[in-house]
């Protein structure tokens, strides 16, 4: 898990996040609530880093999905260019997100990650998703 966080900070415990360590830092992944927090109030990007470490070459869907209910005119702060990723076989690519927040408030998604079904996968690589909180 940590591969793919690894241009960024990783913070075992969110009663860290306080420290000098991450107090300044732009991005940082909370390991023990599993979420992502942009933590600058302008324009931000991530870049995160999954890889495909099996002989097969697969495709990754990628989705962030808002928390809560979504309101009329409300425009996503969080987004996403690109929502499939392809891999030749042990090889990685980087999925990017930008944080745009339009007002001073919190917002929070959910970032989700699931490999395509494919007849050569087993079961346990078809229903593996990588879910995470988005905070900004």
């Amino acid at each position: 898990m940590a591969s793919i966080f690894e241009e960024h900070h990783l913070c075992p415990s969110s009663s860290q996040l306080s420290s000098e360590q991450f107090c300044n830092a732009e991005c940082i992944f909370v390991q023990d609530e599993n979420k992502f927090i942009f933590n600058n109030i302008q324009t931000s990007q991530a870049r995160f880093k999954p890889a495909n470490s099996s002989k097969f070459p697969c495709v990754l869907i990628l989705a962030i999905k808002s928390v809560g209910p979504k309101l009329i005119g409300q425009i996503e702060v969080f987004d996403m260019p690109t929502t499939t990723l392809s891999f030749s076989s042990q090889w990685y690519t980087f999925a990017v997100v930008t944080f745009t927040p339009q007002r001073m408030q919190l917002y929070s998604a959910v970032f989700e990650a699931q490999v395509e079904e494919s007849s050569r996968m087993t079961p346990t690589i078809r229903n593996k998703v990588l879910q995470f909180d988005l905070l900004g």
